[in-house]
């Protein structure tokens, strides 16, 4: 049972910035994290770690926290008797991996896969080339704003179907729906992992695997601000956003299950006809149908950013910039188009030990060497990276990948290879990405599941 005089506080914190814990304690323990400088008062202790604990002479209002490295933090803080030996007795036999930013108690997953070489060829695009648009259909015209992404597919639903698309326009699979959608508006999917179509009159609840189609939500009759050209936008912290142009101002309304707020959220963005979701940054742009410059708000907080170009027109659409992708939409068709300036290095292959049936190629960034050994070539530089890209994981490299990774097996052409960090990420251990892979040849990588998607 826990002290109520004794409380946990976790923080992610940036190397260098210190962070004031405005919390009353007579003590702190560290009970995840390390590099830290802990202050108060008088009191000022320098790079603690887990397991270590200050205690003040009196009780003080709030204690300073700096990292010299990103990482997540975990504290125990408060007053009264503190037993360590029971947190530290605890942490001694939790299976959870030690990592700089992420707090997970989940063990990695080790899976084998083949790397060989395409081409060394390079490869570059210039920010807004398209790379492939979807075939056309005619009998679909106006869908534009009625797709999304979903566990990292493309899905767009239609009249009478759902479609669901790779993030190279491939057609992957078709779901008949059960019920008529005609005349939509919008949709995207929610929390639960259903879709929600929007139609002048009401919104629709979509399964996404059997297409079945039940009203969700009723509003015909709240009156003509809210049953008229509406655009879905996206759903935050379990409510759905619908957009709308009316009187010039571009209108954004909040939805939950029980119905519309009474309260217009925002229509600063006079005139602007589209709406485009920028995932990682967490940012709206709205736009005018064409093209032109966006204006960019934060999603949560509604704060304007500014206003910014984006490479593509469009009607409607989403952006992967782990993937460098903007996706647009043109009335009847899809458009995959490049987001920044890209210049791929080489490609590679990955599959399944010797099983032609499961090869993918792949473009590789980053700076690499190659060079003859054997009957085969060794690609020089960051290996890991080179692999993850080719697992198409978690909608595209991170830039704190090595913190996922726990260990690699591999061979450089002329030796068997392991590099493993134990109960701890490579990031933790402060491994870095450089060495030489041997193509072709098979490895063994243990990767923290929360990296995993099904397209490894």
């Amino acid at each position: 049972m826990g002290n109520r005089n004794q409380y946990s506080i976790k923080r992610d914190m940036k190397a260098g910035i210190p962070v004031s814990i405005d919390a009353g304690a007579e003590f702190v323990f560290v009970e995840r994290g390390r590099y830290l400088t802990i202050s108060a008062g008088q009191s000022r202790m320098n790079g603690r770690r887990a397991g270590d604990v200050l205690r003040f002479d009196q009780a003080v209002d709030s204690v300073m926290i700096e990292s010299e490295i990103d990482q997540q933090i975990e504290l125990v803080m408060g007053f009264g008797e503190f037993n360590r030996l029971i947190v530290e007795g605890r942490l001694s036999v939790d299976e959870r991996i030690e990592t700089n930013a992420l707090n997970t108690d989940l063990l990695p997953v080790e899976f084998t896969k083949t790397i060989g070489l395409v081409s060394t060829e390079e490869l570059a695009f210039s920010a807004g080339q398209s790379l492939g648009t979807s075939s056309a259909n005619n009998g679909t015209f106006g869908w534009s704003n009625s797709f999304f992404e979903f566990d990292h597919k493309i899905y767009l639903i239609l009249k009478t179907e759902i479609r669901v698309f790779d993030f190279e326009l491939n057609l992957l699979d078709t779901v008949p729906l059960l019920s008529q959608l005609s005349g939509l508006l919008g949709a995207d999917v929610g929390n639960d992992g259903f879709a929600y179509a929007v139609r002048w009159g009401g919104i629709y609840k979509v399964n996404l695997y059997s297409g079945e189609v039940t009203l969700h939500y009723n509003y015909e009759n709240l009156g003509a601000e809210l049953t008229a050209n509406f655009a879905f936008c996206r759903n935050v912290d379990g409510r759905l956003w619908l957009s709308k142009k009316q009187s010039g101002a571009f209108k954004v309304f909040n939805f939950d299950k029980h119905g519309f707020d009474s309260d217009v959220v925002f229509e600063d963005v006079g005139g602007r006809e589209s709406v485009l979701w920028d995932k990682e940054r967490g940012y709206l742009l709205f736009g005018y149908l064409g093209g032109g410059a966006y204006k960019v708000y934060d999603f949560k907080s509604l704060r304007y950013i500014g206003e910014e170009g984006l490479p593509a027109s469009q009607m409607g659409g989403f952006i992967s910039r782990k993937k460098n992708r903007v996706v647009v939409s043109h009335n009847d068709f899809l458009n995959l188009h490049v987001l920044n300036d890209v210049v791929y290095t080489a490609q590679l292959y990955i599959q399944d030990g010797q099983d032609a049936a499961t090869k993918r190629e792949y473009y590789i960034t980053g700076n690499y060497t190659f060079l003859i050994r054997g009957a085969g070539v060794v690609i020089r530089g960051e290996i890991i990276s080179a692999i993850l890209q080719g697992l198409d994981i978690s909608g595209g490299l991170s830039s704190n990948y090595l913190d996922y990774v726990v260990s690699l097996k591999y061979t450089d052409g002329n030796y068997a290879l392991l590099r493993d960090a134990g109960s701890s990420s490579f990031a933790y251990r402060g491994f870095n990405d450089v060495g030489e892979l041997f193509l072709e040849s098979e490895v063994t990588i243990k990767l923290l599941p929360q990296y995993l998607t099904a397209q490894i």
